[in-house]
């Protein structure tokens, strides 16, 4: 199943209600040559080779041990043999957030059945960036591969090129920039490189996600168990609230604790479920 040029462009394009946040130098103070952004406003496409040049000297700097990548959004004991890249140097937009609109809510289950690839993954690298008129902001990440829980379309390479909405000029409020070391549970859709050669900014293994941070969970540690975080943005999901789990707020003020953007940006998590508990209900969704 291939995306249309008008779910891309929906992928990214929403109503733009700009504020400036206030506490920004608090987050962090990134030096503006560092992101890719191109002088001539005529270009605004940056060279992948740039960028894979820049990545590659960052590699060179870091060990696999990276310094500050929190223990809660850490390594499992399998992925000892990850590699991290350049980590992302502005995860709130420098001119502001975007408060962003939504054409409608998914239920878990509609997110899974619309996905051709449906997996949880963790952050290793901040690949740049894409803001050209008519494709929005858009940054992209290398992303590892943890599990698989569907995989129509025979996926069988352990790495993506993950695209998220949102860019250093500009993010959506609540929405911060993925982190190296982030572990996301995603709904992902794959984008045809020759049919949106632009979009994917000729990267390999493009995959947008299925209705963005309407389904995206994010999948922390506690007490040796894993659990997936999820906004409640227009009360979806519904399908699971059953698996909502009631030691929620501990694993919330813990997630915030970690990664202390996600606090300062507004940023709400309303639901915690088992990723066990998510495993069975797919299961489920396999059979019928």
């Amino acid at each position: 199943m291939k995306m249309r040029k008008a779910d891309i462009e929906k992928h990214i394009k929403n109503t733009y209600n700009i504020l400036v946040p206030d506490y920004w130098n608090k987050i962090e103070n990134s030096d503006i040559p560092l992101t890719p952004q191109v002088e001539n406003k005529k270009r605004r496409i940056v060279s992948f080779y740039r960028i894979v040049a820049i990545a590659a000297c960052f590699v060179l700097i870091l060990t696999v041990s990276l310094i500050g990548v929190p223990h809660l959004f850490g390594r499992d004991s399998n992925q000892s043999d990850i590699i991290y890249g350049q980590d992302t140097p502005v995860r709130i937009g420098k001119l502001g957030t975007i408060q962003p609109s939504f054409e409608k809510p998914y239920t878990f289950k509609e997110a899974y059945e619309e996905a051709e690839l449906v997996a949880e993954v963790v952050i290793t690298e901040w690949l740049g960036e894409l803001d050209k008129d008519g494709y929005g902001e858009t940054t992209y990440f290398k992303a590892r591969i943890i599990e698989k829980f569907k995989n129509e379309i025979n996926f069988e390479k352990d790495e993506i090129t993950l695209l998220q909405a949102g860019n250093s000029k500009w993010t959506f409020r609540g929405y911060p920039l993925f982190k190296n070391g982030d572990k996301l549970l995603l709904s992902l859709s794959w984008i045809d490189p020759i049919e949106y050669s632009e979009f994917c900014s000729n990267k390999k293994d493009c995959f947008a996600i299925v209705g963005e941070q309407l389904t995206e969970m994010q999948v922390v540690n506690k007490d040796e168990k894993k659990y997936a975080l999820k906004r409640n943005l227009y009360n979806n999901f519904t399908d699971i609230e059953y698996l909502m789990q009631p030691n929620a707020t501990t694993i919330i003020e813990n997630t915030f604790k970690q990664d202390e953007v996600l606090s300062l940006a507004g940023t709400t998590f309303e639901c915690v479920y088992s990723v066990d508990d998510l495993k069975t209900y797919i299961d489920g969704l396999k059979r019928q």
